[in-house]
């Protein structure tokens, strides 16, 4: 397994870095693609998103794991809705046209808010992949909603 650093090139000025993890046995095409994102209060440094990107690679996956902008810029608040939604779609689009890291599927994954992320913009088609992980999902209903599905 190898890893490599990479600048995602998020706006006009902005771009986020991730890390590829790479497996020994790569084979352009042939492998799924697995971009993993991470919760609000961390980033792709996390143990969690580390370990989840080693362990898919052991398997053959190669994993693209990155950070939103907020924590490129040091803040600890996420960014608006519409900002991590612009990321996830240029990761992924950087993943799909990337002439080295050639995948034959892309699955999305993330903890807590970089998975509900990704749900949404699967669920509303703005995300073409072909499977979802979730590694923590915080899944809050409605305070109305809750109270009527308890009755």
């Amino acid at each position: 397994m190898k890893t490599c650093q990479v600048w995602i090139p998020v706006g006009k000025d902005e771009r986020v870095s991730g890390i590829v993890t790479i497996p020994d046995a790569f084979e352009a095409s042939k492998t799924v693609g697995i971009i993993l994102a991470h919760g609000a209060g961390n980033d792709m440094n996390s143990p969690l998103i580390v370990a989840a990107a080693r362990g898919l690679c052991r398997e053959g996956f190669l994993a693209l794991r990155f950070n939103f902008p907020y924590k490129e810029k040091g803040r600890k608040s996420p960014d608006s809705q519409k900002k991590l939604v612009n990321t996830w779609r240029c990761v992924y689009r950087y993943l799909k046209d990337h002439p080295e890291f050639i995948v034959e599927k892309v699955v999305a994954a993330g903890k807590s808010m970089g998975g509900r992320v990704a749900s949404q913009m699967a669920a509303a088609g703005e995300l073409p992949v072909q499977g979802l992980v979730f590694l923590g999902y915080a899944l809050p209903l409605p305070r109305s909603r809750f109270r009527a599905e308890l009755y």
